[in-house]
């Protein structure tokens, strides 16, 4: 028989994934604290993964966090994740509130939405180059960019193909998705569209695809997914955290 999600973590789940409409409680409302003078700000923006979705504490352990009290003790952690967001999302709800915040390090980790909600790579490429080109004019000392990773073998992903595994979840992200050579190939297409628009900006180019391939090779990299299939685990929020810390480059 196979392993059912409780009603409502499908229905946030599912809201995560197919919509830009949700938001955590309050978060529009809650202005941005006064920037002090000698203060460093670190700005994540992103979707549910960069809130810390899949981690087993999203406030503690989410990879920004993780980051934060790693690599970037000093600074101050603005968190502009929104469950659900698109680039174009992040260009509306996000970008005016990185902007107020005068960010010193900017990460940026948005694609699996766009393509999981059907975004054609022209439009994504329109999209990015023009959040980048924001960002980038935003002052930032470094702006370090995720790649998309491997979305084929990931447990939601499956359990919504034909002949779904036995002991997966339920399948929450749709049926028509890509088939596997068809996401594969999609994959690779946003992930050059990102290496042209990070080559563009001068910003960071973080690999989580090949990091994630390494993984799957070591077998390995079923322990980095959580148990909804789709988010990073606690585990997997450290690994991003490490991804990116790697590629920091501090004065």
């Amino acid at each position: 028989m196979r392993r059912l999600i409780p009603t409502f973590v499908c229905l946030v789940l599912f809201a995560a994934c197919t919509s830009s409409t949700g938001d955590e409680p309050g978060r529009d409302r809650i202005r941005e604290p006064v920037r002090h003078q000698d203060s460093r700000v670190y700005a994540a923006v992103g979707a549910s993964e960069t809130v810390g979705w899949g981690a087993g504490n999203f406030t503690t352990e989410s990879w920004p966090r993780v980051l934060l009290d790693r690599a970037l003790p000093d600074f101050r952690l603005v968190n502009l994740g929104h469950p659900g967001a698109t680039v174009e999302d992040a260009i509306v709800r996000e970008l005016p509130r990185l902007q107020r915040v005068e960010p010193d390090i900017v990460t940026v980790w948005l694609n699996a939405n766009d393509i999981l909600q059907g975004v054609a790579a022209a439009q994504y490429k329109q999209d990015f180059d023009r959040l980048l080109r924001a960002i980038e004019q935003t002052g930032p000392q470094q702006v370090l960019v995720a790649n998309t990773p491997p979305l084929d073998k990931l447990p939601a992903y499956r359990a919504c193909r034909p002949d779904p595994p036995e002991d997966g979840p339920f399948c929450f992200l749709g049926s028509s998705l890509p088939a596997p050579p068809a996401m594969r190939a999609l994959v690779d297409r946003y992930n050059e569209i990102i290496k042209k628009a990070v080559r563009k900006t001068g910003a960071t180019l973080i690999d989580l695809h090949s990091s994630a391939m390494e993984a799957r090779e070591r077998g390995s990299d079923a322990e980095l997914i959580s148990g909804d299939g789709l988010h990073p685990s606690t585990e997997g929020h450290v690994a991003v955290a490490e991804s990116f810390s790697a590629r920091l480059e501090l004065p």
